[in-house]
Parts: C-alpha cells; sequence; structure tokens
C-alpha cells in the first residue's frame, strides 16, 4: 500500500492560465462597455450588468487556484493492491486497478510527476483508441478528471517512479 500527498507545485495548472485569460477578456470588455454608456451616470441597470461581467472575470481569473489551493492540504491519494483513492476532505474517488484501460505517467527532471489512471468503460476499440489519444494529447490532465469518474489522477506525486512500479506490480497480481 503506498499514500502520499500532492506537492506545492499541484496549485497551478495550465487550464488555470486559459481560465484566467478568459477572466481577463470579460474584464477587458465589461470596463471599456461602461465607460461608453456614460460611467457613473450610467443606469443601474447597465451597471450591474457590467459588475456581473467584472464578477465573473474575477472569478475565473482567481477561482480554479484559489479553490486548488485551499483543498490541497486537505488531498491525499491511497494505492492499494486492488485500487486507486483520490481523497479530498470527505469525497473518495477511486478505480479499481482491475478496470484500468491504460495509465500515463508523465516525469519532471526532479523525479515527481503526475500519474493518470484510465478506466474501461466496456468501449469499442476505435472509441478506447480515441480516448488514449486524448490521453496522451493532455486533455484529460488539464481538467483532472472527467464527469463520468473515468479518469483519476495522481497530481505532483514525488517519486512517481516508485508509485509506478507499485502500480504494475499490483496490476501484475491482478492478471
Amino acid at each position: 500500500m503506498w499514500a502520499g500527498r500532492p506537492g506545492a507545485r499541484s496549485v497551478f495548472r495550465l487550464s488555470d492560465v486559459m481560465a484566467g485569460l478568459v477572466g481577463i477578456a470579460f474584464i477587458a470588455v465589461a470596463v471599456p462597455m461602461l465607460f461608453a454608456f456614460g460611467g457613473a451616470r450610467a443606469p443601474i441597470y447597465v451597471q450591474l450588468f457590467l459588475l456581473f461581467f467584472v464578477l465573473v472575470g474575477l472569478s475565473q481569473l482567481v477561482g480554479p487556484s484559489a479553490m486548488r489551493a485551499w483543498q490541497l492540504p486537505r488531498t491525499w491519494y491511497a494505492l492499494t493492491d486492488q485500487r486507486a483513492l483520490e481523497l479530498v476532505g470527505d469525497n473518495v474517488r477511486s478505480v479499481r486497478l482491475n478496470q484500468v484501460e491504460a495509465f500515463d505517467v508523465t516525469t519532471r527532471a526532479d523525479g515527481s510527476g503526475t500519474i493518470v489512471f484510465v478506466r474501461s468503460l466496456g468501449l469499442p476499440p476505435q472509441v478506447r483508441q480515441m480516448l488514449g489519444a486524448l490521453q496522451s494529447s493532455g486533455v484529460f490532465r488539464a481538467r483532472g478528471g472527467s464527469a463520468s469518474g473515468s479518469v483519476l489522477a495522481f497530481y505532483h506525486v514525488a517519486d512517481v517512479a516508485a508509485v509506478e512500479a507499485l502500480v504494475n506490480s499490483y496490476r501484475q497480481g491482478l492478471r
């Protein structure tokens, strides 16, 4: 059995940068529109509508990173001989290792990395191949999962090679 916590670097991701750009765009649209409507003399309904744009922009700019920073101290990863588990506060997500179709490991120079587990959904080979291509392109890693729960990821594991070896040994034992 293995248990670990994500490293501090997992607070910021590329998807956060993209959400931040969307947030900046919302703000960049709302502010000039306010001045186009007369600034502080604009009707209250225009001011409230544009305030909504600014609030959505700020939530996109700050929200994802702030949420992850809040969850980081409460996140644990665990690996047993049967399952891979992600525990965030009281929420537990898991995937059985005998249902894992594939797993992808990304390793950094310092030995830390990310492991993404993709659960088999009983799909035809063509669809599984397409999902594998999406996984290796980074689509699943950027989002951290999917609504169906078919993907589970351990982000910023300190010694990813040791965990990968453990996953391989557990999966061999299940066959």
